[in-house]
């Protein structure tokens, strides 16, 4: 009897769980229908300028055309891109609120700043990638070398001696050069100039001897001599400095890093807003509107599927927790 008794106890509770299944989702189409009926808010964990505030801004104003709905850009900056992001990882999964998160709220604030709230491969719903913005690996003029390779060996020759420049401690320009010196061999002093611009002006006049940032940062100087560009950090040389080799063509390879833009929502999306989002983010980056704003801004349109968007958030994730961890990285 008691047998029979824990069977049917086994059944009821299997019956449960397959109707809740079934509950939630009938729900997730139900929310799915008609989507979207309201407006949409896209949140930027940084602020007005960035990266991923040009992104929103095209593919937001794009997708309201096409929806018939409102897109909403509202800039959440502070915490190194957390206070957004963790605004967005909690919101009522509709599809109503989206991040459009970065390296920065999807990678290395939640490592850096045990408060975050969220956790990037577990918090959200990815939707779609947008942007890669390719760093440069850019030295001062005045430093007398030609290539990747003749500057590594000279900060190998004089360990300690040379600097690299950064905004500040903890962001994304710091942990490339870490990443890269940890690649080469180098031995650098870091050096926080508390933006980017004045980053920029240190290696101009030769006070900074490396700086890796997005090529927007450096052309101007690059073209007009003050500023040489040893190699693009990216999986092809960039088509706004064609004649500059990749890393990896320099003799560093693997060395990829960048400032992209990726569409998530909290967790828990239901798949038939997920893959009508993502329909609409790709045929707004088809239009001539949206390449030649990405054009304007030396940035890369990258789109895919919400499973290559997984997979690059996890890889990000488990790259930069190791570096940040091996050399004891902290945020200001």
């Amino acid at each position: 009897m008691n047998s029979v008794i824990r069977h049917s106890g086994w059944l009821s509770a299997c019956t449960c769980l397959v109707a809740g299944v079934v509950i939630a989702g009938a729900v997730g189409n139900a929310l799915a229908q008609g989507y979207p009926v309201k407006p949409i808010r896209i949140i930027v964990p940084l602020g007005p300028g960035a990266p991923p505030d040009v992104s929103a801004r095209l593919v937001g104003q794009k997708i309201a055309e096409s929806v018939g709905q409102a897109v909403v850009v509202e800039n959440r900056s502070g915490a190194g891109g957390t206070v957004g992001g963790r605004a967005a990882a909690t919101a009522t999964p509709y599809g109503y609120t989206l991040l459009m998160g970065s390296s920065s709220s999807l990678v290395f604030g939640p490592i850096l700043f045990s408060n975050a709230g969220y956790t990037p491969t577990k918090s959200f719903s990815p939707v779609s990638q947008v942007s890669n913005q390719p760093f440069i690996i850019a030295v001062p003029a005045s430093l007398m070398v030609d290539s990747l390779a003749q500057f590594i060996a000279l900060i190998k020759a004089n360990p300690g001696k040379y600097n690299y420049a950064t905004p500040q401690n903890g962001s994304p320009p710091h942990m490339s050069a870490e990443l890269l010196s940890r690649a080469t061999g180098m031995s650098m002093v870091q050096v926080p100039f508390g933006s980017i611009p004045k980053g920029v002006l240190a290696l101009v006049a030769g006070d900074a001897h490396l700086y890796i940032e997005v090529v927007p940062a450096f052309i101007s100087q690059i073209r007009g001599g003050t500023i040489r560009a040893l190699a693009t950090a990216g999986v092809a040389r960039t088509p706004f400095l064609p004649d500059v080799p990749t890393a990896t063509e320099a003799g560093v390879p693997g060395f990829l890093v960048g400032s992209w833009s990726s569409v998530v929502g909290p967790a828990g999306l239901p798949g038939p807003v997920v893959t009508r989002l993502n329909q609409e983010i790709h045929k707004a980056m088809a239009t001539k509107d949206v390449e030649d704003g990405f054009s304007k801004q030396m940035a890369e349109i990258v789109v895919g599927t919400p499973e290559d968007l997984a997979r690059h958030i996890a890889g990000e994730f488990a790259k930069w927790s190791r570096l940040i961890a091996d050399a004891g990285i902290k945020a200001d």
